[in-house]
């Protein structure tokens, strides 16, 4: 009898195990299945199966993979986008420059690059133009433009209402050889199909935001980057720009919103710094981020700081 009843008891914990299980994985499909391309997933159906589901309990890739510093930090030409690689990857200091074209080539340089936010740079130049683009900016923060009373400004940041769109924009815009100033670092670009599915993946599970500038005239995401969020570290992908100043005025709401939260850093994989000759002449300008205030730091002190960020475990 006592036997029977221990047996029943097992029994229904094993069935509401499975039926907590199913109930997930039905939330996930219905969400990412049901739902438009372009609609924002709730938190909710985030939170649930990220929790249900722990990447980091699956096997690591590259846990015997060490870096090649002979080759700039070379890991890997073996390991195939997914969302297990890519979280592995990034939650210990390794990226993705691109692939061989059959899989993902992924490294971990001796040189890391950070944005801190103390040392984040607002030229005059932006400031200018950010004035003249936001209305009663006396009372706006001079980063971005936003919304006064009645009256829209010419441009709007939004956070995650069209990642894939963010995406997509910044393939076109690598693919393009774009050379404009305000464009990312990179002339070309590792956003393959294999990368972008694994990245809308991603974001389905919370762990990949954008932020996005519309121009609320002609109602178009002109601006914008996206990055990797994984154990409370943002990790930057991509930025782009079809409209003069917009990567900036998104880098600099990411920046804002990020310390707000508490963060104090930006993983930016590596700084492109300005190429001089041996009399000190200029002959490369940098870019994008080191004159954003971008430095790279020993790889070392960026996983010392990249475990202290992840063990806060900060929101977005």
């Amino acid at each position: 009898m006592g036997k029977t009843i221990v047996l029943t008891r097992r029994r229904n914990l094993i069935v509401a195990g499975l039926f907590t299980a199913a109930s997930a994985v039905v939330a996930f499909w219905s969400a990412t299945t049901l739902a438009a391309p372009n609609t924002r997933l709730s938190a909710s159906c985030d939170i649930v199966f990220s929790s249900w589901f722990n990447y980091s309990e699956l096997k690591n890739p590259f846990a015997d993979k060490p870096a090649d510093d002979e080759l700039d930090g070379l890991v890997s030409t073996s390991v195939p986008f997914s969302l297990n690689s890519i979280y592995h990857a990034y939650s210990n200091g390794i990226f993705s420059w691109g692939d061989d074209g059959h899989t993902a080539v992924w490294y971990s340089p001796p040189l890391r690059g950070v944005l801190t936010f103390d040392h984040l740079h607002v030229s005059k130049s932006y400031k200018k133009w950010a004035r003249k683009n936001t209305q009663n900016h006396e009372d706006q923060s001079h980063y971005i433009t936003t919304p006064t009373g009645d009256k829209k400004p010419k441009y709007e940041v939004r956070f995650n209402t069209d990642f894939q769109q963010t995406v997509r924009n910044a393939f076109k815009a690598h693919s393009s050889a774009s050379t404009d100033a305000d464009a990312i670092d990179d002339l070309e670009t590792w956003i393959t199909s294999g990368y972008m599915e694994s990245a809308f993946k991603l974001h389905r599970l919370g762990m990949a935001k954008s932020v996005e500038v519309w121009n609320n005239q002609t109602e178009q995401m002109v601006g914008g980057l996206y990055g990797f969020f994984i154990d409370g570290v943002f990790a930057g992908e991509s930025m782009f720009s079809f409209e003069a100043n917009t990567s900036k005025m998104a880098f600099y709401a990411l920046v804002e919103r990020l310390k707000a939260k508490g963060h104090t850093f930006i993983d930016i994989q590596q700084v492109i710094e300005p190429y001089e000759d041996e009399a000190g002449n200029q002959i490369e300008p940098g870019g994008v981020t080191f004159y954003l205030g971008g430095e790279n730091i020993p790889r070392d002190d960026f996983l010392d700081r990249l475990r202290k960020q992840q063990s806060r475990r900060l929101p977005f």
